[in-house]
């Protein structure tokens, strides 16, 4: 989740930066830009998506650290709605990520991970479950224990995929047949 937060008010900012470390441990990924101008702020908006955006100005209309928690989680579910986003769970933390961010799902000894262009989260779901849940989407087993996004991958060499973060990929002999369909039939 990538959230905006404006504010000139030094204890808007240390308010908030307080509250979205206490949101890092129970929701990743989280990107907060904290602005401090009015220049800064239109420059962000006009270059960066993002899933919520903050203008702070009295501090003294503040909610308690319960509150805070609860908001910043309504917001994340409201989010989730949405069918571009993907929502796992793994202990206490919630992983929000939108299709586009995910490079591929691998699994390794029964431990399954999703891979970003910067970050990997480990998930509570197994291989066949992701699959399931992203097939519709263009997703592809490539080996029986990874899952690719079509929009990552940057060309096919031999028995392996390279991916546009330059990871190298390998595919099964069994699916290498699929696979290169398709790659070929991708939009």
């Amino acid at each position: 989740m990538r959230i905006a937060v404006c504010s000139r008010n030094r204890d808007w900012e240390e308010y908030m930066k307080s509250g979205f470390r206490m949101c890092e441990e129970f929701l990743e990924p989280i990107e907060v830009d904290y602005l401090k101008s009015e220049r800064q702020f239109w420059l962000a908006i006009g270059q960066r998506r993002y899933d919520l955006v903050l203008v702070c100005d009295n501090p003294w209309h503040k909610a308690g650290w319960g509150g805070f928690l609860n908001q910043v989680d309504r917001f994340e579910k409201s989010v989730t709605g949405n069918s571009g986003k993907y929502v796992w769970k793994f202990g206490q933390k919630t992983i929000l990520l939108t299709e586009g961010e995910i490079y591929y799902i691998a699994s390794i000894q029964k431990a399954v991970t999703v891979y970003t262009s910067r970050h990997s989260y480990r998930i509570s779901v197994s291989m066949k479950q992701a699959q399931e849940q992203l097939s519709d989407k263009g997703f592809c087993r490539i080996h029986r224990n990874c899952l690719v996004n079509p929009a990552h991958v940057k060309r096919m060499e031999g028995d392996k995929l390279i991916l546009e973060n330059g990871a190298e990929l390998r595919i099964s002999s069994r699916r290498k047949k699929d696979v290169k369909e398709w790659l070929a039939n991708r939009p």
